[in-house]
């Protein structure tokens, strides 16, 4: 045996099976018969076996069929398929899938559904009860109609006023034919706003309106008639020959000593206008040093911009409002106030800053004659030509505002502007509206006004708006805005705060102008599914960027705010939707911004809990910051029985009724033959579109056969 090699593992050697030999004394033993015959048996069972397996399978295949009446039927199987995998689940576009989330929206119980409606939004003479307690018999007799001027709440002593010509070619405040009528007092079963209050926004709600008081003044009677042939004799005017702009003009001229004097606008000025200017008059005197008040302290004046556009319908509630606002705002109140129009021409081919007969020929093909001395053209083209750098976003769509910042440029005598909706009426009077709105904004303080505008007002939730509600909402949100919020790339031009604002009560900004009052909550859009939450451009923070937002885009602005709006627009390359700028810049920049808290009524009984839970209930107790906001997408609805909102179904047949039409199964002639003309509160209505039949057209009017 030889050695190992290194790493070889020892091995038994394997044993050999034995062999037979014969041994000496056995070689004369032979193998059995059995050992010799075993190797040949095998071989022939094998041979039988395949044998017997062929006979086998030869029998079988040559066995005939049974017949099919003797054999039991058998049930078929089926196969088994493989269920098919679902079919893919279509992709809506978000235009879909709003659409489809808004009707479910609908369609589901909301809490106010339940909720007892009422007649209490208007209500007939009848409903005023003139008897006493202590009187017997007595037949019920609706109150005088009394003259209502506006100036209940009017800074400005009226004796300061100079008195302007009206449309009837006499003093307004000395003509009743040119007055506004009202009756004193709430008819029995008016109720009380749902949202905002009389007392904080200072609107007068001790009085009411019927058509007739509210509209004679203004041509009523041209569109409330039976016999169309009847139209010329039924109104006192020629209305087709006033010229409202030389009567504004008029007044602003006869009332010059009580504004700051303008200079005018540069003959080389970039800026595009048709309006004959006519605020600064050769005989105008130099400013005096007397002790005038009315020449010290100056009044500030505020333009109000109806925006309107090539195609649309003037019908007859248009026109009465429009008179409404230039005689009650504008002459009312010797010029403070002025009324404009601005025409949107859809058409840019039409060369209205070039044509020989242009703007005025579209003026005259789009615009009722009486207007044509008060409307300022535009079209998208020019917006673009002025804001070339962001010429994508230069639509009235996303950009309204950059029509009234070309607006401001043009007109240095305003100090104030609104952007006023074509479709908004006021069932009050103008001058008490406008000034209300002045007055609130003013007297805000700054302190907390971030938090206050981030809600919708409810007195039976906060209490007095200028006591409670200021501490309620100081004590439930922790995040309080004083001064300018940081944002990246934007440098504050505002006033900074004069002191820490623990130190501050409530006196920073009382007495300040509001560079922006909106009249629903500038929310916080983060977190919400508002449409346009999401639309804005050039900031480096993104979607982050803080930012706020009021519906709708109606509201007045600042010449500050809109002096910012054009620079981060031109300089800054900035840009946000139209129902975030001027409410932005004022958080990013530190300007005053608050929210007026009109009344707005509903259609029946809220509880201030379901108020609260439905439209105020985001963090802390705000109206935006979460996804189930009411000016998120599928929640809206809730705004549908509002008298205020873009989608508002009570606003319109409201109205109408107003106008003694019937509307919604209700008000119209036979109501009114059994409980009186129809009277209503003032209030805002948004929106209200075509409420009479009577239409203007370049041929005329166009009336329907009773006139409504």
């Amino acid at each position: 045996m030889g050695l190992l090699n290194e790493g070889q593992d020892f091995q038994e050697p394997e044993t050999p099976p034995p062999v037979w030999t014969p041994a000496k004394n056995d070689f004369w033993k032979k193998p059995s018969r059995w050992q010799i015959c075993m190797p040949r048996l095998r071989l022939l069972a094998k041979v039988l076996l395949g044998l017997l397996g062929f006979v086998v399978v030869f029998k079988v295949m040559n066995t005939k069929p049974l017949p099919s009446s003797v054999i039991e039927p058998v049930e078929p199987v089926e196969p088994v398929e493989e269920p098919l995998p679902p079919p893919p689940v279509p992709v809506l576009t978000e235009h879909e899938l709003t659409e489809q989330t808004i009707e479910a929206a609908k369609r589901q119980d909301w809490v106010w559904k339940d909720f007892p409606t009422h007649d209490g939004l208007a209500r007939g003479l009848s409903h005023f009860n003139t008897c006493r307690q202590d009187e017997e018999h007595c037949n019920p007799r609706p109150p005088k109609l009394v003259r209502y001027d506006g100036y209940k709440h009017m800074q400005e002593d009226p004796a300061d006023i100079v008195q302007c010509t009206g449309p009837r070619g006499v003093p307004i405040n000395e003509s009743d034919e040119d007055a506004v009528w009202a009756y004193p007092g709430i008819a029995a079963g008016a109720v009380d706003p749902t949202l905002g209050s009389y007392k904080a926004s200072g609107i007068d709600g001790s009085v009411s309106f019927d058509r007739v008081g509210r509209f004679q003044a203004y041509g009523l009677d041209q569109f409330d008639y039976l016999d169309p042939e009847a139209e010329r004799k039924a109104s006192d005017v020629e209305w087709d020959s006033i010229k409202w702009g030389d009567l504004q003009d008029s007044c602003v001229s006869a009332n010059r000593l009580r504004f700051k004097p303008v200079k005018e606008r540069p003959d080389n000025s970039i800026q595009y206008s048709n309006i004959r200017h006519k605020h600064d008059s050769a005989q105008k005197p130099p400013p005096s040093s007397s002790m005038d008040a009315g020449r010290l302290n100056k009044t500030k004046r505020t333009a109000i911009l109806i925006r309107v556009w090539t195609g649309a319908t003037w019908t007859a509630d248009v026109v009465m409002n429009i008179r409404a606002m230039i005689a009650e705002a504008s002459l009312a109140s010797g010029g403070k106030y002025q009324v404009f129009l601005l025409l949107h021409v859809k058409d840019e081919g039409i060369p209205l800053f070039t044509g020989e007969d242009q703007p005025d020929a579209t003026i005259r093909k789009h615009v009722p004659p009486e207007f044509h001395s008060i409307t300022e053209v535009w079209n998208h083209a020019q917006l673009r030509s002025l804001y070339s750098n962001m010429a994508e976003h230069a639509f009235v769509g996303r950009s309204p505002w950059m029509i009234i910042q070309w607006f401001a440029r043009n007109h240095p005598e305003f100090d104030f502007f609104y952007q006023w909706e074509f479709d908004v009426r006021f069932t009050g009077h103008y001058l008490d509206w406008f000034e209300a709105v002045d007055n609130f904004a003013r007297d805000q303080p700054r302190k907390g006004i971030w938090e206050r505008s981030g809600r919708m007002y409810i007195p039976e939730v906060h209490g007095d708006y200028n006591s409670d509600f200021r501490l309620s909402v100081r004590e439930e949100d922790p995040h309080h805005v004083w001064g300018p919020v940081s944002v990246e790339s934007v440098r504050p031009r505002g006033p900074k705060p004069p002191r820490a604002q623990e130190e501050d009560n409530y006196e920073w900004g009382v007495g300040e102008d509001s560079d922006w009052v909106g009249f629903l909550p500038s929310f916080n859009v983060t977190g919400t599914n508002w449409w346009f939450r999401d639309y804005l451009w050039g900031y480096p923070q993104g979607k982050s960027t803080p930012r706020r937002a009021t519906l709708i885009a109606q509201g007045r602005v600042s010449r500050r705010v809109l002096d910012i709006m054009n620079y981060e627009n031109s300089e800054n390359n900035h840009h946000v939707d139209a129902e975030m700028f001027p409410q932005t810049m004022c958080l990013h920049h530190g300007l005053k911004s608050t929210t007026f808290p009109h009344p707005i009524f509903a259609d029946r009984q809220w509880t201030p809990e379901a108020l609260q839970s439905t439209f105020n209930g985001g963090p802390f107790g705000q109206s935006g910051g979460f996804w189930n906001s009411t000016f998120s997408k599928w929640n809206e609805f809730a705004w549908t029985n509002m008298t205020w909102y873009y989608s508002s179904q009570q606003a319109m047949p409201l109205y109408q009724r107003l106008l003694g039409i019937t509307a919604a199964e209700t008000g119209g002639p036979e109501w009114e033959d059994v409980y009186g003309r129809t009277v209503v509160r003032p209030m805002l209505l948004h929106p209200v579109k075509g409420a009479k039949a009577a239409k203007w057209t370049p041929e005329g009017w166009m009336h329907s056969i009773s006139g409504r």
